[in-house]
């Protein structure tokens, strides 16, 4: 089954200096599925920290191992909903709304996908 992946476990998986690597080596996702907005949360981090040609090096990646899920209208609906009433970001808004409308897992070492009642974290 495809698992929804969030930032923080993308950052940790490839980075030897996060303090969830060694974690998140042990987890093995059978799909790589992310929506465009966690896309654009990892690369901006990459960029951010390591530069522009890990960040495009990190963009070619994901192109070739991620199912990238766009933020369809209903799932941007749920975003907004889920950003108005709980305490999390944008992004983990939307990936917490893709998880409930696709009905999917989410891996992440982020506590705010806790608050969901419907929304299984695997960490």
């Amino acid at each position: 089954m495809a698992k929804l992946l969030d930032t923080s476990f993308l950052i940790a998986y490839h980075n030897k200096r996060d303090a969830h690597h060694q974690k998140a080596r042990k987890i093995s996702p059978d799909k790589l599925v992310i929506n465009e907005y966690i896309y654009a949360e990892v690369l901006d981090t990459i960029y951010s920290s390591q530069g522009k040609k890990k960040a495009v090096n990190y963009s070619k990646f994901l192109e070739k191992s991620a199912k990238i899920i766009k933020v369809t209208q209903p799932i941007l609906e749920k975003t907004v909903q889920n950003f108005q009433e709980k305490d999390l970001s944008f992004t983990d808004a939307s990936i917490a709304a893709t998880a409930q409308k696709m009905n999917m897992d989410v891996i992440s070492f982020d506590e705010d996908f806790d608050q969901f009642q419907d929304i299984n974290r695997i960490s």
